[in-house]
């Protein structure tokens, strides 16, 4: 499952009367992968593989532990975001990102 963000680098968009301009950590596609993974684009132009399991303990997160749970992930205002409100900002994948790059 591959989701691409509904705006453009060079637009904003708007939704439920907010207007969202992207920023360079937003996210403008996301991909499900085995294992609480997600495969991520950054408006930046950076792609990789994020490991959500470090964050499947935190408070507020549990829902996510359920595989078909988490394979509901979207992309809202440039966020990783499942339906009951649970979400990872795009700075946080931001900097996994880079921490797997650097490694």
């Amino acid at each position: 499952m591959r989701m691409r963000h509904a705006g453009h680098l060079d637009v904003s968009w708007h939704r439920d009367s907010h207007v969202h301009t992207i920023v360079k950590h937003d996210l403008l596609s996301i991909e499900l992968l085995p294992d609480h993974k997600l495969m991520v684009e950054l408006a930046d132009g950076r792609r990789g593989v994020v490991d959500v399991r470090p964050w499947l303990e935190a408070p507020g997160m549990a829902r996510l532990r359920d595989h078909a749970y988490f394979a509901q992930v979207t992309i809202l205002l440039g966020a990783a975001t499942w339906p009951e409100g649970e979400d990872i900002a795009p700075e946080t994948l931001a900097e996994a990102l880079q921490a797997l790059q650097a490694a």
